[in-house]
């Protein structure tokens, strides 16, 4: 299966660090490769003085509003950014199945074009919505992945839309991946994120 490799070589550019599956696993299981990557550094949320899981709460900064943290065991209040950092590693297998579709994926990259000064700009604005959302899902505290992964998918939809940036199963790739770090089981982001990509991108549309 040359075109195995060829996928592998493409996820490795993204990052992972793939390793084919001994022949035994892949007759008893269907999986064909293992991968692990380097997750990012995100928020522990657990007290920094006594490490209690704290609430979400909301203050005042300047004229807006921050995410940051409420103790209820000790009292302790915080911002996000007061809460200490760990990086999570992410695993994942793919069968013969997902490999394909990751080899449709591949073929359906879009090719690099000459933009104009106008679509440039758009282009710019999309990649750094999409990485903005990417990074609000893997930061996510334990009782908001769910909530946090809806709400972006959505938002990511909406700004492909108005631009193609990507293809929209490489966006719902990468949100699952983003809230694999956060906590969230793979077949319960791919479910949640490939719906309201779609529900955005028709929003975007309408």
């Amino acid at each position: 299966m040359g075109w195995v490799e060829d996928v592998v070589k493409a996820l490795e550019g993204r990052g992972w660090r793939v390793s084919l599956a001994p022949g035994g696993l892949r007759e008893a299981t269907g999986i064909v490769a293992l991968g692990v990557r380097d997750g990012w550094p995100r928020p522990v949320w657990a007290c920094p003085e006594c490490g209690h899981e704290p609430e979400v709460a909301f203050y005042t900064v300047g004229e807006g509003q921050a995410m940051g943290f409420a103790c209820p065991a000790c009292g302790r209040l915080g911002l996000e950014g007061d809460l200490p950092k760990a990086s999570r590693p992410v695993a994942r297998t793919w069968d013969k199945g997902e490999l394909l579709e990751e080899l449709r994926r591949l073929a359906r990259a879009r090719v690099p074009r000459p933009l104009g000064e106008e679509e440039a700009r758009l282009a710019r604005w999309a990649e750094r919505k999409i990485e903005e959302a990417l990074d609000q899902v893997r930061s996510a505290p334990p009782s908001a992945r769910n909530v946090t992964l809806t709400r972006m998918a959505a938002r990511v939809g909406v700004v492909l839309a108005r631009a193609e940036v990507m293809d929209p199963e490489e966006a719902v790739e990468r949100l699952v991946e983003a809230a694999m770090v956060a906590g969230l089981p793979r077949h319960e982001a791919m479910d949640t994120a490939r719906r309201q990509v779609r529900w955005g991108l028709e929003r975007g549309r309408a």
